[in-house]
Parts: structure tokens; sequence; C-alpha cells
């Protein structure tokens, strides 16, 4: 068979219910050289009985693994890709019919570009991403300089979904892919945040891709920082990505690790685990400062009604 141009990876995890939605708005798409590698994290419903009954197309790969997370199941595809280009798109989301023919083409046109971004609508074709404004603002080619503010930063890391852009695959290999270790919370972390601050992103100003927040299972709870698997673990392992930042950009870089250091630790206070908190101060020493300075507000708006004297012990090491 042809070598394809893109190889369209999609990680499974029981998805029964919306798997063919998924697999539909694939196989519909008007760039027709590609090929499907759904690698099955170790579902227990009947996803993947659902994808042999349903599909008979040559394109068309099956692949099992126990289960290890979506970071796990999307390297495996990557592994097994035959394309120079890479697309993911979630179990449960949907393609406009043009997303691979249309980001295909803006990378082709734009070759210094390691990923093309699509703007995106969620749960249907009406209502646009909250994130919908900083593409817009930021269409074309766009590229950090020591002078972006944070917030468009911030803001672009959240726009940027594994679903709504095309990749070049030695731009993932680069990096090592996706962040592992069973993590369901923040898997992609590492690797979008290497491809902004390194490479030219190109933004499509066109909705390619529905996102359906309300299917997805990977926003858990996060009952325990010391759980690693449920929490972005670019906080605890942040070594990797100052390594490959350039110089001009760190500055930018400490700025957001410490506005991210600052935002889990709101959110670890409000389940008492001042432990960890203590833990991520040390490491961000300047966390604090920076909160109080940009984002008091916020955080007395996350912080819960905890009891004075219950905070105050727990801060303390009481």
């Amino acid at each position: 068979m042809k070598t394809p141009l893109i190889s369209v990876i999609i990680p499974l995890y029981n998805k029964e219910k919306y798997i063919k939605r998924t697999l539909d708005s694939v196989f519909d798409q008007s760039l027709d050289s590609f090929e499907v590698i759904v690698v099955d994290d170790g579902s227990t419903d009947k996803s993947t009985n659902l994808i042999n009954t349903s599909y008979n197309d040559p394109r068309l790969r099956l692949i099992s693994q126990r289960n290890a997370g979506p970071g796990s199941a999307r390297n495996h595809g990557i592994a097994l890709a035959n394309a120079n280009f890479i697309a993911f798109i979630d179990a449960d989301d949907q393609w406009h019919p043009d997303f691979l023919k249309k980001q295909y083409k803006c990378l082709l046109e734009n070759p210094d570009c390691g990923v093309a971004i699509s703007r995106y609508a969620m749960n249907d074709q009406e209502s646009l991403s909250h994130n919908d404004q900083i593409l817009q603002e930021n269409a074309g080619i766009f590229q950090l300089s020591d002078d972006t503010p944070l917030d468009t930063m911030v803001s672009l890391l959240t726009a940027m979904t594994t679903g709504n852009m095309l990749w070049h695959k030695s731009v993932i290999e680069k990096y090592n892919g996706f962040y592992e270790h069973k993590c369901m919370f923040g898997e992609d972390h590492f690797l979008m945040i290497s491809i902004l601050l390194n490479y030219h992103i190109y933004i499509n100003d066109e909705p390619l891709l529905i996102y359906h927040i309300q299917a997805s299972s990977l926003t858990k709870k996060r009952k325990t920082y010391e759980d690693i698997h449920t929490f972005k673990p670019l906080i605890l392992n942040p070594d990797f990505i100052r390594k490959n930042c350039p110089e001009k950009l760190m500055p930018l870089l400490e700025n957001y690790l410490n506005h991210l250091a600052f935002f889990e630790c709101c959110g670890l206070i409000n389940i008492l685990n001042i432990e960890t908190v203590r833990r991520i101060r040390k490491m961000y020493p300047g966390m604090l400062k920076y909160g109080r300075k940009n984002y008091f507000k916020k955080y007395i708006k996350i912080v819960p009604k905890i009891p004075l004297y219950t905070l105050i012990s727990k801060l303390s090491g009481k």
C-alpha cells in the first residue's frame, strides 16, 4: 500500500457510545491519503467489538495494550505510524470534513511551522471554544518572543488541544512524545510547551474540530497531589522544559511556571493537601509574590472558606 500522507492516531478507552461518531468523521475527510491507528488502552466496554463489526477499511488498524493512560496510547500509535505528518483525535470528538486537507495545506505552505492549529467549537458547530479569541487574534504564523504577554502564552497553551493540531512527526519525536506513567491529566503539557517555545506555529482561522467536553472522562476530581497520575506532571518535573527553552524566553517560561504552580496550590489548598503546597513553594520561591501581585482576587475566589486555624496550622507545619 502506498505510504499515506498523514497518520491519524486515536487513543481509545471505554468510548463505546462515541467512537463511531469519531471514526465516521475521520473516514469522511476530503483528503483520503491517511491511515488510522486506534490504540485501545485496555477498554472494558464493547468499543473494540463495535469497531471490528462496523468498519472494513484497509486504512484502519486496531491495536490493543494494557491500560497505561492516553500518553502511552498516543506514543504507541506514533511508533507504528508510517506517515511524516500526524494528527490525533480523541475517541469522542469530531473533525470537520476538511480538517486534514486544510491543516496539511497550512503546513505545506509554511514549512517553518512545526504544527498547524485550527480553531474549534465546543459540543456542537455553533458554540465556539472559550479560547477562540486568542486563536483569532493570532491567526497565521505565530512565534513566542521575549515580549509576549504571559496571558497570551497561557491562553495559547489552553487552546492547543491534541485534536485541533496537525504535527510534523519529527517534531513530536524530538521531544519524546507524550508524558506516560499512566498520567491522566496534562500528559500533553511537556510537548505543547516545547513546541510553543521552539517553533513557529500556524494558526488556521477556521473552526475544524468539535470538542465534546461532556463526553470526556479524563476530567477527574483530583483528590490527592501525591497521585501524580491526576495532576499536571510539569509542576514537579520542570527541568526537561527548562533544558529545551531558548535563553531569551527563560523569563517568560519562569513566569509561566510560577503561574501554573500558584493555581495548582490553590487547588491543593481546596483539598487541604498542604504538605504538597509546601513542597511546591520550595520549588518555586517566587510563586507567592507572583500570586499576590497578579492573581490575589482570583486566589480568594478559588480558596473555599476553610477554618482559619486549620489553614494556619497546616501551612506552618503544626
